[in-house]
């Protein structure tokens, strides 16, 4: 029940992240400054993922109809999922840092309560309108605790213009 309002909430936090995304300057590479915002800074919307053990991964290919969007403004980012049937799936928010080619994300916000105050630290590249985020190379849970035994992540994400009336323009 207490679930209800999160998307509310994050879609508050991504009209707010989408104030920042207006700003967004193209880079050459990861670590680079694209204005205030870094080289992130934007709308990102999932086209292909990998998840998994690498003897039972789980692909995702959705370039005609992207599941997730991810938003990144001043440090802070806001990501919404759609299940496989369109309805809302999840969804997380936090703050995010770049330094060289490592990305890492602290979950402020999430409908998946035992995230809430994880650090999870990736490695990413931007090529083009194309964000690659591999890892993760390090969590670390709520309690500071490293999480020795998670899944690998390979996401393909492409920038796209969000609109606030909840379609994307490409």
């Amino acid at each position: 029940m207490r679930f209800r309002l999160l998307p509310y909430l994050l879609m508050g936090a991504l009209a707010a992240c989408q104030a920042g995304c207006d700003a967004a300057q193209e880079t050459d590479g990861p670590g680079k400054s694209a204005g205030a915002g870094g080289p992130l800074t934007g709308a990102w919307e999932l086209v292909h993922a990998r998840y998994g053990l690498p003897d039972e991964p789980t692909e995702i290919d959705s370039p005609d109809a992207p599941v997730q969007l991810k938003l990144f403004s001043d440090g802070h980012y806001a990501h919404v999922m759609n299940g496989p049937d369109g309805g809302f799936w999840g969804a997380s928010a936090g703050t995010y840092a770049v330094e060289g080619s490592r990305y890492t994300e602290t979950t402020l916000w999430s409908s998946v309560p035992e995230n809430i105050g994880s650090v999870t630290v990736f490695a990413f590249r931007i090529d083009g309108d194309r964000l690659y985020l591999e890892g993760p190379l390090e969590i670390v849970d709520a309690e500071g605790n490293r999480v020795e035994a998670f899944p690998r992540m390979e996401e393909v994400r492409r920038r796209t213009e969000y609109r606030p009336s909840g379609h994307a323009a490409r």
